[in-house]
């Protein structure tokens, strides 16, 4: 996203990626982010 989107958003997160992959598709990407709260909130 360029600098002039993220400004109108209210939050935003990266997900890293690393190997040959260059980006995710959402529906992964929504997954992570999921998967990653859930775990932050059984802590």
């Amino acid at each position: 996203m360029n600098e002039k989107d993220l400004e109108l958003c209210d939050s935003s997160a990266a997900v890293p990626i690393y190997g040959r992959a260059e980006s995710l598709n959402l529906a992964t990407a929504a997954g992570v982010c999921i998967y990653e709260s859930a775990r932050n909130q059984r802590m």
